[in-house]
């Protein structure tokens, strides 16, 4: 699994598998093949948050540890935020956008990462289910790499929705590696990429808990059923109608770019933030997020 720009869950099998959720191609070796699923919805999240939210303020420890102490001081009992990650795109038919659901006026930060970060892990589950669902894949152990690996917290959130172990390795950029991997076969300074001598270190391995398994099981049921709710809501966000509309509200809201009025998202029982992508504008207004809030 790669937990970076974009989430991508891979399966290298004997014969070729196909299926919508992802795509099929030749593995290295000759008569393998590699299943991977894809979405580029997964830690580029985190860097949409950072730069809306700020860095956190205590500068003594790397982002990803004090990201990572933020979540855990909010950690205990189950999830009450719920994230859908869709910020730069989904796997998903419809056209889903970036929402929290469950928000409350005693949600702080740490809420809202511990609810991005979920969602991360969340929306991986997903692609690894589809994937099990064809393949045969085995209990043995993930191995995780991209930007999430970096933090133990994150990882070992990936160990306990996926319910099982999940290995972290020395390696830091994995596609460079692979790259010198295979140029260094090619010229024969290794007899194959799965040469001793390449072989990287394990850093860390994280095992399943069953406290926070059940937690996120419980989570996941609540994605998967939010997904199927806001179906027929995200194309809203699509109309020509709307966004043309939101493009001329933020015209007369001058170098702010603050949308002051409230949209009804959707009802029940959670409260809903939805963020969605407008269109490039000039000046400051480049790239700012649009919110719709339900009371």
């Amino acid at each position: 699994m790669i937990a970076g720009s974009f989430s991508i869950n891979q399966v290298v099998s004997e014969r070729p598998v196909v299926d919508p959720r992802w795509q099929v191609r030749h593995f290295v070796r000759p008569g393998q093949w590699m299943s991977m699923s894809t979405s580029p919805a997964s830690v580029a999240n985190l860097e949409w948050s950072l730069r809306v939210t700020s860095a956190p303020a205590d500068q003594r420890y790397d982002i990803h540890e004090a990201i990572g102490r933020e979540v855990e001081a909010c950690l205990d009992g189950p999830s009450e935020v719920l994230f859908h990650l869709f910020v730069h795109g989904s796997p998903h038919p419809y056209p889903a956008s970036g929402t929290f659901l469950g928000l409350r006026g005693w949600h702080g930060r740490g809420h809202l990462l511990r609810a991005l970060m979920e969602g991360v892990v969340l929306n991986h589950r997903w692609h690894v289910d589809a994937l099990c669902s064809k393949l045969p894949v085995t209990g043995a152990a993930a191995r995780l790499t991209g930007g999430a690996a970096h933090s133990a917290v994150w990882s070992q959130m990936f160990a306990d929705a996926l319910r099982r172990p999940v290995v972290v390795t020395d390696v830091q950029e994995s596609a460079a590696r692979g790259t010198a991997l295979l140029a260094a076969t090619a010229v024969g300074l290794l007899d194959d990429v799965t040469d001793p001598r390449a072989t990287a270190a394990v850093l860390r391995r994280h095992e399943p808990r069953p406290d926070r398994v059940a937690v996120l099981d419980e989570a996941y049921a609540v994605y998967r059923e939010a997904l199927e709710a806001l179906g027929p809501v995200w194309p809203v966000w699509t109309r020509p109608r709307l966004r043309s509309e939101c493009r001329t509200s933020r015209r007369h809201e001058g170098s702010t770019g603050i949308q002051a009025r409230p949209l009804l998202l959707h009802g029940g029982r959670h409260s809903v933030v939805a963020v969605r992508r407008l269109g490039a504008g000039a000046g400051a207004g480049v790239g700012r997020d649009f919110h719709g809030v339900r009371q």
